[in-house]
């Protein structure tokens, strides 16, 4: 292995990412040496030939400032390319920056030090802002815990360079000529900049929006979505009310340690080199902790835990100064905000700010700069212009604590609010299906005028899962609105409306069945007849005897469940007489009519007992026939059976279930109930690998109600056992989740897939890393890939049960949906569960961590690709084992 392969696996970067990642080091790596150009020089001007004690109204001045600059970049930032926009802002540096040097070598006046101060302190915050969105447009979020450190670090690089240099040649050339090198630097940027995205493109992620001919008005825009965003988003709520506190920590931080450097360095080139100097340090300090620390420690801790490191060390730092107001406290408080800054805090809230959905990035983020920034920096001059009038530092420093403490507090509001924004976002981006999270909540939308509107617009299948939905939402109000504009939709729509409507028995339902009675289809009348028979409608009872005499079979079916529905001996008889005339006709429809009667069978009620005698005959005389509709109604009939035990109709299931529809094999296996359990066996085992999840959910059902210990023997299956494929496996999870489970079997059946995926995934390496592989050993290695994620999607359908449900089926989607971003967003809420044994392994096989991905139980028997496939051979998963049994290596 090379050494720079070694380098980059040290620091956590992919082969694929090298070029990526260099370039955007490059460029924060000449920004670093620019800013620190800039940094020395505007102190060192600013404090020696204007004076530090005007710096808290420069604080103000300069809030005004970058609030005027930010309108401009908040009418931007999301309409125009992040790169073309960082070449247009580097070009107006370069003009500003020249003319400044201009008035300082052949001007007069003094007041063009506070206007460099404030180009300056504009220039850099607008440039972190920018670099963060521009950082966020080129890599999601899960690369970004690993290349945002190691990209930043470019910027240290940088400001040690040029931290140096400053200390070396600011007495030679002068402090003010300094600038000219900074020019020189931001048109190399541009270069740089313009040649990379000529040769690879724009940015991946980045989306333009709408343009618009009135650029001031669509500025006020910008910022007011952004203010409307503020409310709607409480991580942007909370990491802007963190921001403000950070403001003023870090600003009065500045302002404290720069009175001692002021204090201590009598000239201002003595004071520019030791600014050099201190840039210099700092930058070091950072880069090592940016490089071999920051990205580790953010995957050990999270980034939620580092969030909290700069509010504390900024405690620390002002309790320093508040014990000794020297040079040495000073320049502890320089380390905190030069170098543990940038190293720990800067990358978390690039990780923060992906969470951010990255169409409304640069208007969301525009809003802190255009309003947060300037308020708290107008705050800071003000309170820092009246404590410097008291003398003593501890009234100054007492605003930084207080600022420090609210920091750290709203920054742990912060954490609180982050994964509930990912989860927000990955679920309106993803489809979930309805029947796995559906909730009265999730149509708080859906409302009854929509209803109206679309009424005469939607297709019949829409039509009724808009029904659904709006009876699901607003169960009050849907009713009335359903009944009063589906009068006269066709038959086939009313019955199914009947269908949805009848478990609720709205208010107003009798009188709209009767409304439709007489203009409907026979099949339609006995939908609304038997619909009045169950809510016990008087008026239906009248017509019993009538229908009881219909020479329709299937209005003679509706008054047969009438007459059953009564306590009247004479009707019963006559309903009995008619039925069995119906069982018994040669007609073949009244008998597949008949087979509808079933469930209304009563093996109580002796005047019945010679309809299921007949009903037995019929269905043993049938039960060998090929399939067809009769076979297939029988089925679905028999799960109402009312008798225990139908041996005699195995025939019947095992040929219906092996020729129809999914519906009919989810009947079989409910009627596999009076079945003896292994004359059964053989329908519920095929039903297991059905490759419908339905099918297999049901027969999972099936095993669990005639299973003795059913929640041992489901976890001895999944754990130890373990036999079938996956869709068997999360078919037994998701029947131990529907019963109340001991949460500390689930966590054992989640570790354990998760582990067997890490085996899989070393045996996948194995065998990808053969010199040689024939086309049957590649097909063995796409089983493989698919299995590690089949059995991390079982892992987490296990973890239902110890976290949030609703999260982790979300979590689920976003994995299976392929996309690089909504897998990153998954990938950070599964590090951030409590259950660390489970979630190390997952998110180690998510992100492909080489420090973890090989730390599976196989140990050292696994030499080569064929003991790997000797070792898949024997393997329980079905699939994997077939496929290696008819594999050759070459």
């Amino acid at each position: 292995m090379s050494i720079t392969r070694k380098f980059a696996d040290l620091i956590l970067i992919r082969e694929n990412e090298y070029k990526h990642v260099f370039y955007f080091f490059l460029v924060y790596l000449i920004a670093g040496c620019g800013n620190a150009f800039g940094r020395s020089s505007t102190d060192a001007l600013f404090f020696k030939r204007f004076g530090i004690e005007y710096l808290p109204i420069m604080y103000i001045v300069l809030g005004v400032s970058l609030s005027l600059i930010s309108i401009f970049y908040a009418a931007f930032a999301d309409r125009i390319k992040p790169e073309r926009f960082f070449i247009t802002l580097y070009i107006l540096m370069i003009g500003a920056l020249i003319i400044t040097w201009s008035v300082m070598s052949y001007g007069t006046t003094n007041y063009i030090y506070p206007v460099y101060f404030v180009v300056y302190e504009v220039a850099s915050e607008v440039f972190l802002i920018h670099a963060a969105f521009y950082l966020s447009q080129n890599f999601d979020s899960m690369q970004a815990k690993r290349v945002f450190p190691v990209i930043m670090s470019g910027a240290l690089i940088g400001s040690i360079i040029g931290g140096t240099v400053v200390s070396l040649i600011s007495t030679k050339i002068g402090v003010q000529n300094i600038i000219i090198l900074w020019c020189v630097l931001l048109g190399t940027s541009i270069s740089l900049i313009a040649y990379w995205h000529k040769h690879n493109g724009s940015s991946p992620y980045y989306r333009a929006q709408y343009k618009s001919s009135k650029q001031f008005k669509q500025a006020v825009n910008q910022i007011t979505f952004g203010a409307k965003l503020l409310k709607s988003s409480n991580l942007l709520k909370f990491s802007s009310i963190a921001l403000f506190f950070m403001v003023i920590t870090f600003y009065v931080l500045c302002y404290s340690v720069n009175r001692v450097y002021t204090t201590t360095f009598t000239t201002e080139e003595e004071l520019t080199s030791f600014f050099g100097k201190l840039t210099a340090v700092t930058s070091f300090l950072a880069l090592t902790m940016q490089i071999f620390i920051t990205n580790k420690v953010i995957n050990r801790f999270g980034a939620k835990n580092v969030n909290l490191l700069f509010p504390l060390t900024s405690l620390v730092s002002y309790i320093g100064l508040l014990t000794s107001f020297s040079l040495h406290s000073a320049l502890a408080g320089s380390i905190n905000k030069d170098a543990i800054m940038p190293a720990f805090r800067n990358p978390v809230r690039a990780i923060f700010f992906n969470a951010i959905p990255e169409n409304i990035r640069g208007r969301a983020l525009s809003i802190q700069i255009v309003i947060v920034i300037p308020l708290a920096l107008a705050v800071c001059g003000t309170l820092l212009l009246f404590m410097q009038k008291m003398g003593e530092p501890i009234y100054f420093l007492a605003i930084g604590v207080s600022a420090a403490i609210c920091y750290l507090f709203f920054n742990h509001k912060m954490n609180n609010a982050y994964l509930s924004e990912i989860l927000s976002n990955l679920k309106q981006r993803i489809f979930i299906p309805d029947s796995e999270t559906a909730n009265s909540s999730t149509y708080r939308d859906i409302n009854t005028d929509d209803f109206v509107k679309k009424i005469d617009k939607l297709d019949n299948n829409s039509l009724i899962s808009f029904i659904k939905i709006l009876v699901k939402s607003n169960p009050d109000t849907a009713t009335d609105v359903i009944l009063n504009n589906t009068l006269h939709a066709s038959p086939a729509i009313k019955d199914q409306i009947i269908d949805i409507l009848s478990s609720i028995n709205p208010a107003g339902f009798s009188e709209y069945l009767w409304k439709s009675y007489d203009d409907s289809d026979n099949h339609l009348k006995f939908t609304i007849l038997t619909t009045l028979f169950k809510i016990n409608d008087p008026q239906a009872e009248k017509l019993i005897p009538q229908l009881l005499n219909d020479p329709n079979s299937r209005l003679k079916s509706a008054g047969i469940i009438g007459a059953l529905s009564t306590n009247s001996d004479d009707l019963i008889n006559t309903a009995v007489k008619e039925w069995q005339e119906i069982i018994n006709s040669k007609n073949v429809d009244d008998y597949y009519l008949s087979l509808k009667l079933i469930p209304y069978l009563d093996k109580e009620n002796i005047k019945l007992k010679s309809i299921v005698e007949s009903y037995r005959n019929n269905i043993i005389s049938n039960s060998s026939c090929n399939v067809g509709r009769i076979q297939k109604e029988t089925v679905n009939a028999l799960q109402y059976w009312p008798e225990d035990k139908f041996n005699e109709i195995l025939p019947l299931l095992e040929n219906t279930y092996n020729n129809e529809s999914n519906i009919v094999k989810i009947n079989c296996i409910k009627s596999c109930r009076l079945l003896n359990k292994p004359i059964s066996n053989k329908i519920i085992t095929q039903a297991l690998e059905d490759i419908n999840p339905s099918v297999c959910y049901e027969a999972a059902k099936f095993l669990y109600s005639y299973t003795k210990n059913p929640d041992k023997q489901f976890f001895y299956w999944l754990t130890q056992g373990c036999v079938g494929s996956p869709r068997y496996q999360d078919a037994l999870i998701k029947v131990l989740l529907r019963h109340n489970v001991d949460s500390n079997l689930f966590e054992e059946i989640a570790y354990r897939k998760a582990e067997e995926a890490l085996e899989l995934n070393k045996i996948l390496g194995i065998l990808s890393c053969a010199n040689k592989l024939s086309s049957s050993a590649q097909i063995t290695i796409y089983a493989i890939e698919e299995r590690i994620q089949e059995y991390i999607d079982l892992a987490l359908l296990a973890m239902q049960a110890l976290e949030h449900p609703e999260d982790i089926h979300i979590i689920r989607e976003g994995l299976k949906s392929k996309d690089s971003r909504h897998i990153a967003n998954a990938h950070e809420i599964i590090t951030n569960f409590k259950n660390k044994r489970i979630t190390e392994i997952l998110s180690a096989l998510i992100d492909k961590s080489n420090d973890k991905i090989t730390a599976c139980s196989l140990g050292t028997k696994i030499k080569d690709a064929s003991h790997a496939l000797a070792w898949c051979a024997n393997h329980n998963d079905p699939w994997i084992k077939y496929c290696a049994q008819n594999t050759t290596l070459v």
